[in-house]
């Protein structure tokens, strides 16, 4: 349901025909009865290659989503101590930073200024000696969100990397002090 719509609260396997069955028994012992008219819809929905139709136009949104946290990110942070990586499936990327900063802290803060991300370290057994960084789901963003969340979240991230924010720039473009 995540690929369409998560409300929608329904799932479905592709299995080997031998499968099916018993798989049929399995899911009809754990589950009570879904949704049976939304079922059938979907079921529908895929018949009908409108599913495929919708992977395939979603998959052009990512890809420029994806591409736009690329791009802001390496014009922040090229040359930096911070590495992007991850980006070959899912919806997301992963900013490595290094071990000196507190990805958990800097969650909250980003947290407090309304930017969801998640701290790389909370996904290991021992925290302490995690590799540091955030993940950033961009699936759920819309396009002309990006780089201002993502400079928005860059301005908490400069004070942990301890890097000078840039110069601000008068109406002739030179920095000023």
């Amino acid at each position: 349901s995540k690929t369409m719509f998560p409300g929608l609260r329904l799932g479905y396997m592709v299995l080997p025909r031998g499968l099916v069955e018993p798989f049929v028994t399995g899911v009809n012992e754990l589950h009570r009865a879904g949704n049976v008219p939304m079922q059938a819809a979907l079921a529908e929905f895929i018949t009908q290659g409108f599913f495929a139709s919708h992977i395939r136009r979603m998959r052009g949104i990512y890809a420029a989503r994806l591409h736009l946290l690329q791009e802001t990110i390496a014009q922040r942070y090229a040359g930096s101590e911070v590495e992007v990586c991850g980006s070959d499936a899912g919806l997301h990327l992963v900013l490595l930073l290094p071990s000196r900063c507190d990805d958990r802290a800097i969650v909250q803060e980003a947290a407090a200024a309304g930017i969801g991300v998640r701290p790389l370290s909370a996904y290991y057994h021992e925290p302490a000696g995690a590799p540091r960084g955030l993940l950033l789901g961009y699936g759920g963003v819309a396009e002309e969100q990006i780089v201002p969340a993502f400079e928005a979240l860059a301005s908490i991230l400069d004070r942990y990397l301890l890097i000078k924010p840039k110069a601000a720039k008068n109406h002739l473009g030179i920095g000023t002090c």
